[in-house]
């Protein structure tokens, strides 16, 4: 049995937040809904790119399963970031969710047309955030991914996988 857990692991979340309330917010939410993925953090939307394609100083760090895009950010437009994610060939196939403060019309001109796989509104709880990954169920069904070797999953009980309040950046 314990060959089977080390061919799988954990999907990993990028969130995309400059605010440190809403990470600890959306790291609560993840705990509270039972979700123990890793979840990476960036303050910074220029960030997010050289993150993705792991150029320096990000060459080490692992690429995500998908990415929690706040927007609006204040130092990147967020529509010709989603754009330049759906347009690199690497990136393309990546989820993204967007995370806005409401409905306003900014943030829905800036995902409106650039196939974010969902937006999803603060405040965020835990049934929603559940919801919300389990609509992704063409790309997750047990929030867990296959490694190389081809083996059919076995879920990791939940204490063996990393809390999502383990942030790091």
């Amino acid at each position: 049995m314990e060959s089977e857990r080390s061919s799988f692991e954990p999907l990993a979340f990028l969130l995309v937040e400059d605010s440190s309330s809403e990470v600890f917010a959306l790291a609560e939410t993840f705990k509270a809904a039972r979700i123990y993925n890793k979840l990476m953090v960036l303050r910074r939307g220029m960030d997010v790119l050289p993150f993705l394609r792991r150029e320096p100083p990000f060459e080490l760090k692992r690429r995500p399963d998908a990415v929690f895009l706040k927007l609006p950010l204040p130092d990147v437009d967020g529509g010709k970031l989603l754009e330049e994610l759906r347009t690199d060939p690497r990136l393309s196939g990546l989820a993204v969710i967007v995370i806005s403060d409401g409905p306003t019309s900014d943030v829905l001109d800036e995902t409106f047309g650039l196939d974010a796989e969902l937006v999803l509104h603060k405040p965020i709880g835990p049934n929603r955030l559940r919801s919300a990954l389990l609509s992704l169920e063409g790309r997750w069904i047990t929030f867990l991914k296959e490694t190389a070797n081809g083996e059919a999953p076995a879920p990791l009980p939940a204490e063996s996988a990393a809390p999502a309040g383990s942030v790091s950046s």
